[in-house]
């Protein structure tokens, strides 16, 4: 890769020790440090404008002789196999994969973004309201490529919800084999979604936009809603505790850092006692109120149940204590033995209290 370093300085060596140093400032290039036009200003004492107009003059002098050289044209040629199978990635991801397979460093890097700027094949677009930083390979796969992002934005994120990811994942493949007429592997599906703006990921692999709470959490009340949601399921306080602490171990530049934070038993029950969203249903465990169960233990819940229905079918009742609680058949007739003023007269259960 020193030979992309040859050819630069070489190339630069066509401008005058000035309008080099500028190029080299503003692009970061060659091992040297960014800087702003005001930076540059500062330092030849010239407006930032007059140094706009020096590193532009100086660009097109060396626009037709970088774009001649047949090394660094061969060079970007090659990159356009990091933007497959769809034509177009993010930035970011596209550098990391030109960086890991081609062995390059990061002064590597920098100097071929300062190539691809001239380079007519290759587009960039830079981050709007709905992309974020991509490269395409040519102008259809760009026209191509927005364009089934948009698809896909309106078909899950308008909105503004989260969707699973397995349901996203398979629309991208499903539409690739009519738009792109490839079938991309899962990894890929996900890679071009990265490169819509201002969607990210729950821990629980779901995406949608970076202000939903599922997403960035913003509390911890959010989070145990989102796990219950998910479970579809009464779970004790301690496993929510266990399931939110062990999130601090992914890995994932897509999963909010909100996520991450670990917290301690009470902390969890605190917030379960707190809210009115969650119910207690009784030994530690916790359901979403919206899911019908009764707040208490299954005793006290049967209680209330024949209180209202002196008189019912013992399977009638199983029904309704089941649907109510997490309870067993033989913890169920256990709690009936138990209750006072309560006798069974064939298949009738008669309450007296």
């Amino acid at each position: 890769m020193n030979k992309v370093k040859d050819a630069l300085n070489d190339i630069l060596s066509n401008l005058d020790n000035r309008e080099k140093q500028i190029i080299l400032s503003r692009f970061g290039i060659l091992n040297n440090s960014k800087k702003s036009l005001n930076d540059l200003s500062l330092t030849y004492n010239l407006s930032r404008e007059r140094i706009r107009q020096i590193q532009n003059k100086a660009l097109s002098k060396i626009y037709p002789i970088l774009i001649k050289n047949e090394y660094i044209k061969n060079i970007l040629e090659q990159l356009k196999e990091f933007l497959l199978p769809f034509g177009i990635r993010r930035d970011s991801e596209f550098f990391i994969r030109v960086k890991n397979f081609l062995n390059f460093s990061q002064e590597d890097i920098e100097n071929l973004k300062f190539c691809l700027f001239f380079y007519p094949d290759i587009i960039f677009h830079k981050k709007d309201d709905i992309f974020h930083n991509f490269y395409a390979k040519d102008k259809s796969s760009y026209e191509k490529g927005r364009s089934f992002l948009k698809e896909i934005y309106n078909q899950f994120f308008v909105k503004k919800d989260i969707v699973e990811e397995e349901k996203i994942v398979d629309f991208i493949i499903q539409r690739s084999r009519e738009i792109f007429k490839i079938k991309p592997q899962e990894e890929e599906a996900l890679n071009l979604l990265k490169v819509l703006n201002g969607i990210n990921k729950s821990i629980l692999n779901f995406w949608g936009p970076s202000s939903h709470f599922y997403i960035s959490p913003k509390s911890l009340k959010h989070k145990i809603l989102h796990i219950l949601e998910h479970e579809g399921k009464p779970l004790h306080f301690k496993e929510i505790a266990e399931k939110i602490n062990s999130f601090s171990e992914v890995e994932d530049d897509y999963i909010h850092r909100y996520w991450r934070k670990k917290y301690n038993f009470n902390s969890i029950k605190n917030e379960l006692i707190k809210y009115q969203e969650f119910v207690f249903i009784g030994k530690g465990y916790y359901a979403l109120r919206k899911w019908g169960l009764i707040e208490g233990t299954a005793k006290e819940v049967l209680i209330d149940l024949l209180k209202n229905n002196k008189k019912i079918l013992k399977e009638a009742l199983w029904e309704k204590i089941s649907s109510y609680k997490l309870i067993k058949r033989s913890s169920f007739d256990m709690y009936l033995k138990k209750i006072k003023c309560l006798r069974q007269e064939g298949d009738y259960l008669i309450y007296d209290g």
